[in-house]
């Protein structure tokens, strides 16, 4: 007694049927893409937990580092000055047209041998580090005196000050020349170096000084009584850029080596020399871990491609029933005896699936769109017309009876003209047209 709404559903219900198998195709393909992605995921953490390790933490007086014990300031400067700045571990070679500067003394051995041969050949090497060897600040520890704490310096007011104002070292005696034109530093920390053998001298008396020079064979080595000055929280006092810039970069276009201990992180210069290409930095343990994680992975696909028994051909998902609320809309259209209006409904269907596939306009005349439709299929025209003019008498009988051949029908033309070929090859044989047109009393009589 549903088959008016029966009729009415079933392009509906044929499409629902088609999404539902497919859903549940892709449930199950679903979790095997996930055990995979898991897979893979899982060998990428691996792989980057063998081969990538934690970064150290910044070290003080790095010039790489923009911290506040960092000196990437005094890298800035340079460069904002003309200067070529290197951070390298690596000395220039002897007759270079470079200068050195040594922030923080952790040369090696190698390292401090080289860098005197640079300098010995003529060349220019500034050490900020107090404690150095290489100014022979380490070979007179007991006769520094540490930068009077007690100073007149006014930076703690936090107003931009004149240099002389910020500075607890002024300039005093000084006999390097290209200092000559500074008023003072500020050093947080720092010491006064003795003076011997008329050495030359800065910000000091002619008995102790901030900074010294050791003439060595041809060159000089000028050192520092404190690092801080130069670091990122204490370079804009008073006159510590000055200092620096004078003795670095006294023309434009200078090129200054920054060397760096060879027990600190590489620095870009440093990165791609060797032998050795990246596979062979990599352990033995690694490449082992890594081929086990590629055998699992192999393994697991072609477990996963197997399927245990002879190949079987699965049927098609079929349709599924209308749901609650078609199905109570045709019981409510069949208690009213609303055959005229589920034709109606029926027609409408079809005709609007034909202009959506033929790419027609949404008010094209029945005559155009039948002549249109049995130009491109092998529908005759007429009957289609007929079709889609076909009315259902509501009060008649058999109203329930010639509703159901209609929606035969138009099945029927629905597979000549829109579903694919087989569809169209199957409901075109002569059989199946007569079996479709009967009614339901005539194929019970038969």
């Amino acid at each position: 007694m549903n088959r008016p709404a029966q009729a009415v559903s079933v392009g509906r219900v044929a499409r629902a049927g088609g999404q539902g198998g497919g859903q549940g195709g892709g449930q199950g393909g679903g979790g095997a893409r996930a055990a995979v992605t898991a897979l893979v995921v899982l060998g990428v953490a691996l792989g980057m937990l063998l081969l990538v390790r934690s970064s150290p933490d910044v070290e003080p007086f790095d010039p790489r580092s923009s911290a506040s014990d960092g000196a990437n300031g005094v890298v800035l400067l340079l460069q904002d000055l003309g200067a070529s700045v290197d951070i390298t571990s690596r000395a220039p070679q002897p007759g270079a047209d470079e200068r050195v500067f040594v922030i923080d003394d952790r040369l090696d051995d190698q390292q401090r041998r080289d860098l005197l041969a640079f300098v010995d050949a003529g060349g220019v090497a500034v050490v900020a580090d107090p404690d150095s060897s290489l100014h022979a600040g380490a070979e007179d520890v007991g006769d520094f005196e540490p930068v009077p704490a007690d100073s007149d310096s006014q930076i703690y007011t936090g107003n931009q000050l004149p240099a002389d104002q910020e500075a607890n070292v002024l300039l005093g005696d000084c006999t390097i020349g290209s200092l000559r034109s500074l008023r003072g530093v500020f050093s947080p920390d720092g010491v006064q170096f003795p003076i011997v053998n008329e050495q030359d001298h800065c910000f000091g008396d002619e008995e102790s000084s901030f900074v010294r020079v050791r003439n060595v064979a041809s060159g000089v080595v000028v050192g520092f009584g404190d690092n801080n000055i130069v670091t990122n929280a204490y370079l804009r006092y008073a006159d510590n850029a000055g200092l620096v810039t004078a003795l670095l970069a006294p023309i434009d276009g200078s090129r200054v080596r920054i060397l760096i201990g060879a027990s600190a992180k590489p620095s870009v210069s440093d990165v791609g020399t060797g032998d050795e290409t990246l596979v062979d930095l990599v352990r033995p343990g690694v490449w082992m871990a890594l081929s086990q994680l590629a055998i699992a992975f192999t393994v697991f696909c072609i477990a996963r491609a197997i399927r245990p028994g002879r190949t079987i051909r699965e049927p098609s998902p079929t349709p599924i029933a209308g749901n609650a609320l078609v199905l109570a809309t045709g019981n409510l259209m069949q208690r009213a005896h609303h055959h005229r209006r589920a034709a109606w409904l029926v027609r409408g269907e079809f005709y609007r699936q034909l202009v959506d596939h033929y790419g027609t306009s949404p008010d094209i005349s029945i005559e155009r769109l039948s002549a249109l439709v049995g130009s491109r299929s092998v529908v005759d025209p007429v009957e289609l017309q007929e079709v889609l003019r076909a009315e259902v008498n509501g009060d008649s009988s058999g109203a329930g009876d010639a509703l159901v051949r209609l929606s035969n029908r138009i099945e029927r033309l629905r597979a000549l003209t829109i579903r694919s070929d087989t569809d169209r090859a199957n409901l075109s044989k002569p059989g199946t047209q007569r079996a479709k047109e009967q009614g339901p009393d005539e194929r019970h009589q038969r």
